[in-house]
């Protein structure tokens, strides 16, 4: 049975789970920032253990946890929360969960820019679902809908009510304190690339205090990007990972979370948010969402609770879940880094040829990573059947018909065994000449 709520209305809620989605399309604001607060009788948070985001998805003993982060859904994009409604300690009385245009987001953006924002509530059998009025709200940060306690019972409201000065006066709201935003600075764009450095340098001796590990590999990364003349650029970095049966080892020894640090080294050497994005892929493709400093350590376990692992491979629908990921942010003009990890062949070759043929004319970098050895003969050719196995892969990397070259391609027989400098040179050797031929040929607007 499903329900619509209108603003202020309530329902009650029936069994002991529920499960909270908050569903946005894409307009002039591509994207937003969601979140939970757990709150007392005073209408404030404990302390952080309370909040739930992407960068803490199961805080305190998992009450409430983040399910999906931002994960595609038809032509939408949604962030879950599954919440066990009878083992929330009695003093929780409410769960907010908000919305925000995003810090990096244009200081005049609010969230009517989106083309559609709902809340959707289901639990015992019934869905509640309450569409915000876009056209008719000035906030820049809101609470969608709350379950609150009532009785001895559960319900939900629809509240739909903010802030028009976004995250710090919505979170102040709820007891949580936030520092006040720096003083506007020349956007990064307009800085040269030695200023940029300057300032990644500065960012990565902080963090070392933090994660000596991470600021090191980093670091690394900054030293191979400069080699290469391209130190200083912006752009965005994924992780596209195998998650086939045979990486189970891999994900239980640690060298997938060596992977993940590495991967997210990259980043902080690239991307201005200091976070990749990570998708998953088996027979089926998924986002697992953001992994920064705060979570990477926890991902090969959140990885496998999630998603388990699967059995076969397929390229092609990876490839295409991350194209249409990040479609909406084609206009930025920013470069966007992958780094696609598998130890295997994949079941749609066919598929995965035309999908990294038609991405040549977007702003995608596709740096293939083989686990395994490879003992193919490089290059491999296109013949009247594609090869397969990791010869597929240095195929996709030497083929014709494509506007730019817009793939690499290097095998390591384990991710672990190389050092920093030993990988990041593999990682960026043919980065840099796509650079060039993308801007060329107007693929890249940088």
């Amino acid at each position: 049975m499903t329900g619509t709520l209108q603003k202020g209305a309530n329902a009650s809620l029936a069994g002991s789970t529920a499960s909270v989605r908050i569903r946005w399309r894409a307009g002039a604001l591509p994207d937003i920032d969601v979140c939970a607060f757990l709150l007392a009788a005073n209408g404030r948070v404990r302390g952080d253990a309370d909040m739930v985001f992407y960068g803490q998805p199961r805080p305190g003993r998992g009450h409430v946890r983040q399910a999906a982060l931002a994960e595609a859904v038809g032509d939408a994009r949604e962030t879950s929360f599954d919440v066990d409604l009878g083992t929330i300690e009695a003093e929780i009385v409410r769960i907010a969960f908000t919305a925000v245009v995003p810090a990096e987001a244009p200081g005049t953006a609010r969230l009517r820019d989106l083309a559609r924002l709902e809340a959707i509530v289901e639990a015992g059998g019934a869905t509640h679902v309450y569409a915000v009025d876009l056209p008719g709200s000035s906030e820049a940060a809101m609470t969608l809908v709350e379950l609150y306690r009532r009785d001895g019972a559960w319900k939900v409201r629809a509240v739909g009510q903010g802030f028009d000065g976004g995250l710090k006066p919505l979170a102040e709201s709820y007891g949580v304190e936030v520092g006040d935003a720096p003083a506007p600075s020349a956007p990064a764009t307009s800085a040269s690339p030695s200023t940029r450095v300057v300032d990644l340098r500065k960012r990565l001796v902080d963090l070392a205090e933090r994660d000596e590990a991470l600021a090191r590999s980093a670091e690394t990364a900054l030293v191979s990007l400069e080699k290469r003349g391209v130190a200083g650029l912006r752009g965005k970095v994924a992780l596209v990972l195998d998650i086939s049966g045979s990486m189970r080892d891999m994900f239980k020894d640690g060298r997938v979370g060596s992977l993940v640090r590495r991967a997210l080294a990259t980043g902080l050497s690239i991307d201005d948010d200091g976070r990749i994005d990570v998708f998953l892929f088996g027979v089926n493709a998924h986002a697992f969402g953001p992994v920064d400093e705060r979570s990477y350590r926890l991902f090969p376990e959140e990885c496998q609770r999630r998603f388990g692992f699967e059995p076969g491979t397929k390229y092609g629908e990876a490839i295409e879940r991350v194209r249409a990921f990040y479609r909406p942010d084609f206009g930025d003009g920013l470069p966007i880094y992958v780094i696609f990890v598998t130890d295997g062949g994949t079941q749609d070759v066919r598929k995965s040829k035309d999908a990294i043929t038609a991405a040549a004319a977007e702003p995608i970098f596709w740096q293939f990573v083989a686990i395994g050895e490879h003992e193919g003969k490089a290059p491999a050719k296109i013949g009247r059947t594609l090869p397969r196995g990791f010869d597929f892969l240095a195929m996709l990397d030497t083929m014709p018909g494509r506007v730019v070259d817009n793939a690499g391609f290097f095998a390591v027989p384990d991710p672990a065994a190389p050092s920093d400098a030993e990988l990041y040179d593999l990682m960026f050797e043919e980065f840099p000449s796509w650079l060039g031929a993308a801007r060329s040929a107007g693929v890249l607007r940088q």
